[in-house]
């Protein structure tokens, strides 16, 4: 029979499907469920449009309005690469092999409000006849048959997690057919997700393949549960074009053995976490045994070459000479584009990326590993895809890697007029957008040009989610630009105008309104917009430029008031505080009322002493509000890194450039000194820095405080931050509490999963957030952190000169920085799946985790720091432990955390303590002093500007 056969996993789960593409269309129904004027609240408001959790009743309504139509073809039975139909959808029958929480993932992220359908087929064969229950898990709607009759479904809506129920049913002897039928209602982050787990003695699952062997499939499919990719990121060696820094470059169609994914030509189709064969929840990945003896023998011992201790890279990782590369070396441990694959010796593989050959590539696993160089790569996101090298084996492994930008700085060179000057010529030769417009405009290089601002203009036409970013920056040109295409800047203006600029004013949409960021680009957008075209009316609400600047400008007041005075709650967020400083500098800069450019001006301030004091060489490593998997696997992807490139020299200068650009172009608003010394200062370092305020239920859609407390200890060679008591305890969303870090590819971190997924519409997901926050506390170099589940360690031994493990201990260095990890068991290494030799799993409970960073000038070789190690002490929700020379900490999960016995608690000031700036309760300015440079920023009005 052309079939492959797979196992279910050991809960049951089916792990092995055929999928279709998720079709998606837009939701044109929404008059007809909300109103589009008059007051936005209410239970009914039109406000449940824009925000995740508070729509999921909403979009139960909206699906039980619009049913998939009934009667018609379901498809029976499915086929790889067979083409089938659902009503007037059509779509490709394409595998997929899901990752360990066996959900088959669609999520998509919807800038305009969306119905999504899916379908996923799975032919299982059953000995025996007998009755059986199916547990069917997802966020939205499914219809469940079996051989094309309906056995049982649901219509209940989730945000995030995914709910679950029971099917019973009559599964006969041989071979049965089930296929799911999975709807959603996207708005913003949509998550798009199946489960199904079957109960009673085991089944098999049959994939039907044309041509396929079973038995040769068979073995492959053993063989790949073996194969891991050693580096989630590789790093271009030097720029390829303008592709090579867009955001929303795609890139050629993966060209493979089996029909292309639907997904790699549409941005709205299946994107299933398939092929992760990830070990959270599942047990397809490998692992490295738990308290062995040193992967490396040689890991600690400083062999001199070249001025630096060296050592081989751990079994299955090829160290990354530049030899072998044929590439120069991004920096220690780095090498050019290319995926380095681990698995069994000697294992013949074939490979596919997005962007190769036709054929794919034909590698031979030596020493456990080959390295593929990836030719004629565009994109930033690539899919890797393993199969064997073999005819008739259709079974293969799919991987997700990030290529990164090659332009990375751990240490200031030139001048601040020569970073501007870098910033604008990498921004004006980005592409299209309109950063690249703004900056050729600022070097001369021609008209403000159609093209460039087509999806500016086109994510405003539609008001999709995000478009007041592009909101500001076509104001920026406005303002800045003197030359246009014909017609162009009349276009601008009629965009402009018919803009909705709040959740007050008329409109049924799902653009974001409710966090923090997008508050204050709102409210300069508006402002900016408003007295730009004073006279105009603007036929959305019926008001004059004027008055809608009167509008944004309260509003913008009071946002700004409350920031400067307390912080922000979205803290240090290496995603968001840049977006606060696009709004910030563009009221600074445009904003004709002196006040509150002022007090813009002075929040911006505050905002680059964050950057400045809470990041170490480029990296922003310090704990935050929000972030996202790809700038925690990497800083050269951070929204705050081209920030820190123009103003401080160190940094990446990647894709996310709108806030930079505007920065580089302004003419009133200038980096105070007092922050660049900090910024430039390599010394040790301890700081704290409290943020407090208050949610408001119409701003926020919550009403309660908020707060967090960020400890930083850095030095010339490491970086140990965290957020001290954050509400542990509470559900996660996309905090990042903890790392440390030692480079832009190696921050060291744990979190608590609620899933496999990395996509940014999983909150939270495997590495961004936590299921539940973790209670953490540091003191200095050290920190204890707890757990009440299931944990991971992000440990890249790729990116690391040296690793090595000691009993409890697992310890990696980078230069002559050095951190240690411990948890009860200790932890060995995930050695297969989309995180080899990155991910770390713990040998016990994982519910407490110790975290140790040292350096060479203080704590001698890599070999004696780890030496030096003690044991912690593990108990029932508690940890104690005392560095070398340190005091003796104790967490426990309730009650205080004590140093020495002492009590330490978290007081609610000063607000900032550094050796910068010491801010107190009650304080009406903030001054930042170092070296021979000082700044003041008043804690009401801001700072002045010049005219």
């Amino acid at each position: 029979m052309s079939r492959t056969i797979h196992r279910l996993a050991r809960d049951g789960t089916i792990r092995d499907w055929l999928i279709g593409p998720a079709w998606s269309w837009p939701a044109g129904d929404l008059h007809q469920h909300l109103r589009a004027d008059g007051s936005p609240w209410g239970p009914d408001g039109r406000w449940r449009l824009t925000n995740g959790p508070d729509a999921t009743p909403l979009k139960e309504t909206l699906l039980r309005a619009n049913p998939p139509p009934a009667g018609g073809p379901v498809p029976a039975a499915a086929a790889e690469a067979l083409e089938f139909r659902f009503h007037h959808h059509v779509g490709t029958w394409q595998r997929v092999h899901t990752a360990g929480d066996g959900l088959v993932d669609w999520s998509a992220f919807c800038f305009t409000p969306s119905y999504r359908l899916a379908l996923a087929a799975a032919t299982v064969e059953a000995d025996q006849a007998e009755w059986r229950e199916l547990r069917v898990a997802s966020t939205g709607p499914v219809r469940l048959l079996l051989d094309g009759v309906e056995i049982g479904g649901s219509d209940r809506v989730s945000y995030m997690e995914p709910l679950e129920w029971p099917v019973r049913v009559w599964l006969p002897a041989g071979v049965s057919t089930l296929v799911a039928v999975v709807r959603q209602a996207g708005f913003r982050e949509c998550r798009h997700i199946l489960r199904v787990r079957v109960g009673g003695p085991p089944i098999r699952v049959i994939v039907p393949s044309p041509g396929a062997d079973e038995e040769a499939s068979a073995r492959a499919e053993d063989l790949l549960d073996a194969v891991g990719l050693a580096s989630c990121v590789a790093v271009r060696p030097e720029p390829v074009g303008a592709d090579a820094v867009r955001r929303d470059a795609v890139g050629p169609e993966p060209v493979r053995p089996e029909p292309v994914r639907p997904d790699a030509v549409r941005p709205d189709a299946a994107r299933p976490d398939a092929a992760r064969p990830d070990a959270v929840g599942g047990e397809s990945a490998g692992r490295e045994p738990v308290g062995a003896e040193p992967v490396r023998p040689d890991a600690a011992r400083p062999d001199a070459v070249g001025g630096e201790p060296a050592g081989r890279e751990p079994v299955g990782v090829e160290a990354a000479g530049v030899e072998a590369a044929g590439v120069e070396a991004a920096g220690r441990g780095l090498v050019g584009a290319e995926a380095v694959l681990t698995g069994p010796d000697g294992s013949r593989l074939r490979v596919w990326w997005t962007g190769g050959p036709e054929g794919g590539r034909a590698v031979t696993l030596v020493g456990g590993r080959a390295r593929v160089p990836l030719d004629g790569v565009v994109a930033r996101e690539v899919s890797v895809r393993v199969g064997v090298d073999a005819s008739a084996v259709p079974v293969n492994r799919e991987f997700d890697l990030l290529v990164l930008p090659f332009d990375h700085r751990e240490t200031a060179v030139g001048t601040p007029g020569e970073w501007r000057r870098e910033l604008l010529t990498h921004a004006s030769s980005s592409g299209t957008g309109v950063a690249a417009e703004l900056a050729r405009a600022e070097l001369g290089g021609g008209p403000v040009t159609a093209d460039g601002l087509a999806r500016a203009l086109t994510m405003i036409s539609q008001r999709a989610d995000c478009a007041d970013f592009e909101a500001v920056g076509l104001l920026h040109l406005w303002h800045r630009a003197d030359a246009w295409e014909p017609g162009l800047r009349e276009a601008v203006r009629a965009a402009l105008r018919g803009f909705k600029y709040w959740i007050d004013q008329p409109g049924l949409d799902a653009m974001c309104y409710f966090t923090e960021n997008h508050q204050l680009v709102w409210h300069t957008a508006e402002t900016l917009a408003g007295e730009a075209l004073g006279d105009d009316v603007f036929p959305n609400t019926g008001w004059t430029g004027r008055r809608h600047a009167e509008h944004g400008r309260e509003l913008a007041r009071e946002w700004i008031a409350r920031r400067l005075a307390g912080g922000f709650s979205e803290f240090d967020s290496n995603a968001y505080l840049a977006i606060d400083l696009l709004a910030l500098v563009s009221l600074a800069e445009l904003g004709t009322d002196r006040a509150l450019a002022e007090a813009a001006a002075g929040l911006a301030d505050r905002v680059l002493f964050s950057l400045a004091a809470n990041s170490w060489r480029g990296v922003h490593g310090c704990a935050h509000g929000r972030s996202y998997v790809g700038a925690l696997r990497s800083s050269r992807l951070e929204e705050t890194a081209p920030i820190m490139r123009l103003c401080f020299g160190v940094g990446a200068l990647n894709d996310a450039l709108l806030p930079a650009t505007v920065l580089a172009v302004a003419r009133r608003y200038a980096v105070p000194d007092a922050i660049r010394a900090v910024a430039a200062y390599d010394g040790d370092w301890s700081g704290r820095q409290n943020n407090r305020g208050r949610y408001l239920p119409d701003r926020d859609l919550l009403d309660r405080p908020y707060g967090s407390d960020v400890v930083v200890h850095r030095t010339a060679d490491v970086m140990l931050a965290s957020v001290q008591d954050y509400r542990c305890g509470l559900p996660g969303l996309q905090e990042h509490v903890w790392g440390a870090t030692l480079g832009p590819e190696t921050q060291i971190f744990v979190t608590q999963p609620p899933n496999a997924s990395v996509s940014p519409s999983s909150r939270p997901n495997a590495w961004a957030g936590d299921h539940v926050l973790p209670r953490v506390r540091q003191h200095g170099g050290t920190l204890i952190a707890l757990y009440t589940g299931r944990t991971h360690a992000w440990f890249p031994v790729r990116h690391l000169d040296e690793q090595a493990a000691r009993g409890v201990w697992r310890a990696g260095r980078r230069g002559d920085g050095y951190v240690a990890l411990a948890t009860d068991g200790g932890a060995g290494f995930a050695t297969a799946g989309p995180e080899a030799w990155q991910e770390l799993l713990p040998g016990g409970t994982g519910a407490a985790w110790v975290c140790v960073v040292g350096r060479r000038a203080t704590h001698g070789s890599f070999a004696a720091f780890l030496e030096s190690l003690p044991a912690p002490e593990f108990g029932p929700e508690r940890a104690r432990f005392a560095a070398p020379g340190g005091p003796l900490l104790d967490l426990p999960w309730t009650g205080p955390f004590t140093v020495n016995g002492r009590v330490e608690a978290i007081a609610p000031g000063p607000r900032i303590s550094d050796p910068a700036c010491a801010l107190r309760p009650g304080d009406e300015e903030m001054t930042i002093a170092f070296g021979d440079a000082s700044h003041r920023i008043h804690l009401r009005t801001g700072r002045p500007l010049p005219p």
